[in-house]
C-alpha cells in the first residue's frame, strides 16, 4: 500500500458578526498526480543513462564480439569431450555473461527500442520462467487466461523481465516457498493502473510469500542502481521497468512487510490473430556465399572465422564502400552473394545503411542482415524499414549467426 497525496484548503466560517464559528476544507486527491510526476522524473534519469550506455556500447560488443568469435571456432578444432573444449565452452559463456550488464544499460538507449512481433505470451512465459527457476528449491504455480489476448512485443525483453522478476520471487524466498505466476485479460479505466490510458491489457503478476519490501523502499525499487542485494547490480528492475514502458506497458509493484510482494506487468492488447509457426521447409540449413562488411579487423577475423567454420563461402570488406565493389563484382562474374552482412557504423566510412539502399538499387531480392554492437541508432530497432532481413547484435554466438543466415538463404532461395 502507497502513499495517498491530498492538497488541504481550509477557511473560515463566519456568523453574521464576523466571528469565527467554524471552519470550511477541501481535501484534493494528488495521487495520481504524483504518481505521474513520478514516473516523467524516473524516465528523465533512465533517458540520460541511455545518452552513456549508446556511447560505449560500439567499442564494448565489438570488443566481446572478437572474443566470442573466436572462442566459438576453437570449440570447433577440439575434441567435445575433453576438457579443452570444456573450458572453452566456460570462457565463452562467461563473455556472454559479460555482455548482460551492458545489455541491461542498453536497453535504455534507444538501441534498446523494442523489435517487436506479434506473439503468443503463454509459451514465452513458460520457458523463461522454468529456465529462471532450474535447480531452485521454490514451485511455480502458473494460471493463463483462455484464450489469453496476444501482443505485440519483443519476445527477448519480455522473457527478460519475466526471468527478472521471477529470480527476484525466488531470492525472497531463501528458504523454499512458491512462487504465483498468473496472466489474466484486463480492461482498464481511466486513472485505475496510472499512467496507463483506459484499454485492453495482458496483466502478468508474480507474486511471492517473503518477507515484503519496507515501506520506505517501495517508491525506489524502480530506481537506476538501487539495491538491497549485496552483489547486485541496481539494473534488473530499473531494466524490467524501462522494457514496459517502452512496449507502452507498465510495471508496478504492491509489498505487505510479513505477506509477501506482487509485481504487475502490463502490455497493451493486440487485436491481430497470432500466425502459425512457418514451416518447417522454410527453415530448413542451407549453405551459400556470404558477403560480410565490418570496419574492425578483430571483429571481421572473427566473424570469417565463424562464417567459414559453418561451411559457408565467405569474402571480407572494410566499409560499405568496398562491399558495394565486391558485391557487383560478384555479380558480373555470375557469383552473386546469397546473403550481406554489414556493419552498422563505420568510421570514416560508408556504413551499413547507405551501403544496403546502393545493394538494394542491384539486386531488390538481397538479403542483408545489419550487425551493431548495438548503437544507440534506432535502425537496429526498426530494420526492416530500412530494408534489412535480420538485425544480429554484437556479440553472438555462432549458433545465433547460423540461424539467422540460414533462414536468410532461404527466404531467397523460396
Amino acid at each position: 500500500v502507497g502513499s495517498v497525496w491530498f492538497e488541504m484548503h481550509h477557511a473560515p466560517l463566519r456568523d453574521d458578526q464576523g466571528q469565527v464559528i467554524g471552519v470550511v476544507g477541501v481535501a484534493v486527491d494528488l495521487t495520481d498526480q504524483k504518481r505521474i510526476e513520478e514516473e516523467v522524473s524516473r524516465a528523465s534519469t533512465l533517458e540520460s543513462i541511455g545518452v552513456l550506455a549508446g556511447g560505449i556500447a560500439h567499442d564494448f560488443n565489438n570488443m566481446l564480439m572478437a572474443i566470442v568469435g573466436n572462442l566459438s571456432l576453437a570449440k570447433l578444432l577440439v575434441d567435445r569431450e575433453g576438457k579443452v573444449f570444456q573450458r572453452i565452452d566456460e570462457s565463452q559463456k562467461a563473455a556472454m555473461r559479460a555482455r548482460t550488464l551492458t545489455q541491461q544499460l542498453l536497453t535504455f538507449s534507444r538501441g534498446g527500442k523494442p523489435v517487436r512481433k506479434l506473439m503468443a505470451l503463454e509459451p514465452v512465459i513458460r520457458e523463461s520462467a522454468g529456465f529462471a527457476l532450474q535447480g531452485s528449491n521454490v514451485r511455480c504455480e502458473m494460471a493463463f487466461a483462455d484464450p489469453l489476448w496476444p501482443v505485440e512485443a519483443d519476445e527477448g525483453q519480455v522473457g527478460q523481465v519475466i526471468a527478472n522478476l521471477v529470480i527476484n520471487a525466488q531470492q525472497a524466498m531463501p528458504e523454499g516457498g512458491t512462487i504465483g505466476l498468473h496472466a489474466t485479460n484486463v480492461a482498464l479505466t481511466a486513472h485505475e493502473a496510472p499512467p496507463l490510458p483506459a484499454g485492453d491489457y495482458v496483466k502478468i503478476s508474480v507474486t511471492d510469500s517473503g518477507p515484503g519490501i519496507e515501506p520506505a523502499l517501495v517508491p525506489r525499487i524502480f530506481d537506476p542502481f538501487f539495491t538491497t542485494k549485496p552483489k547486485g547490480s541496481g539494473l534488473g528492475l530499473t531494466t524490467c521497468y524501462w522494457i514496459a514502458k517502452r512496449h507502452e506497458g507498465h510495471l508496478d509493484v504492491e509489498s505487505r512487510l510479513g505477506t509477501g510482494t506482487a509485481f504487475h506487468f502490463y502490455l497493451p492488447r493486440s487485436e491481430q490473430p497470432v500466425p502459425l509457426d512457418e514451416p518447417q521447409a522454410q527453415k530448413a540449413r542451407t549453405r551459400g556465399r556470404v558477403l560480410l562488411m565490418d570496419d574492425d579487423d578483430s571483429v571481421r577475423e572473427a566473424v570469417e572465422g565463424m562464417l567459414v567454420g559453418l561451411g559457408y563461402e565467405v569474402e571480407g570488406s572494410r566499409d560499405g564502400a568496398e562491399a558495394v565493389e565486391r558485391f557487383t563484382n560478384a555479380r558480373n562474374k555470375g557469383r552473386a552473394f546469397d546473403a550481406v552482412i554489414l556493419d552498422l557504423t563505420v568510421r570514416d566510412g560508408m556504413g551499413g545503411k547507405e551501403a544496403l539502399a546502393k545493394l538494394l538499387l542491384l539486386d531488390p531480392g538481397v538479403k542483408a542482415i545489419v550487425s551493431s554492437g548495438y548503437s544507440n541508432d534506432p535502425l537496429m530497432s526498426d530494420f526492416q524499414q530500412a530494408g534489412f532481413y535480420a538485425r544480429l547484435s554484437k556479440p553472438f554466438e555462432i549458433e545465433h549467426l547460423d540461424e539467422i543466415l540460414s533462414s536468410a538463404i532461404a527466404q531467397r532461395g523460396a
